[in-house]
């Protein structure tokens, strides 16, 4: 028969083991939610991030140089930009434990990931046929997953990043919209504003390969 619970004797006992079973139960699923595998395994794929993103909008620019490539880019600068303007002009603080002490709304890799992912999946379907729209889909998730693991690592509130990556693709569809409807046809006969272009990405590039060098301190 099970011992009394109503302060008869052996109740107390009963009570000790009971609440050392409870405490023993929430250890172990504590010791389970902040299990540093994941938390290990999040951070490497987030550290990469940059360094796998920036090789491919290189590759790309390489292989195909040309006035649409260069339209990209240029827009994810400008895109860039206005997203550094926002943070500074909203000013909020990122959340507790971040590494990072400067203001966190919108999240600028959100941003950027977001544009760059955005504006890959509208070239993509704009090919057309079922290969390019399923790589369009990947490429669109791929973004969301690595703008999700600013907030799963504590660099940014879910909000920050949802803003962030609103932004990002907001500025994409504006961007590829206004150069295939305006921009490139025009582009495509020459003349100084190809010039122009070709200057801004190559500006770019040298900017970006500076920023380039704390990433290579800290790796």
């Amino acid at each position: 028969a099970p011992l009394p619970l109503d302060g008869r004797p052996g109740s107390g006992r009963t009570s000790s083991v009971i609440a050392c079973l409870a405490t023993s139960r929430k250890a172990l699923a504590t010791q389970t939610r902040e299990s540093p595998a994941m938390p290990s395994v999040l951070s490497v794929i987030n550290d990469s991030t940059k360094w796998v993103v920036s090789g491919i909008v290189s590759a790309v620019l390489l292989w195909h140089h040309d006035a649409g490539a260069c339209w990209c880019v240029v827009g994810s600068i400008v895109a860039a930009f206005n997203c550094k303007v926002l943070k500074t002009l909203i000013n909020e603080a990122r959340p507790i434990g971040a590494r990072k002490a400067d203001p966190g709304m919108p999240s600028s890799h959100a941003q950027s990931l977001a544009f760059l992912s955005a504006y890959a999946a509208l070239e993509l379907v704009g090919l057309g046929g079922a290969t390019p729209s399923a790589l369009a889909a990947v490429t669109f998730v791929s973004g969301i997953f690595l703008t999700w693991l600013r907030v799963a690592l504590g660099y940014h509130t879910a909000a920050q990043v949802f803003v962030g990556h609103a932004l990002g693709c907001a500025s994409a569809t504006a961007w590829w919209w206004l150069g295939h409807t305006y921009a490139l046809p025009g582009l495509a006969e020459g003349g100084p504003g190809l010039s122009g272009l070709y200057a801004l990405t190559a500006f770019a590039v040298i900017g970006f390969a500076g920023k380039m060098k704390p990433w290579r301190k800290g790796a």
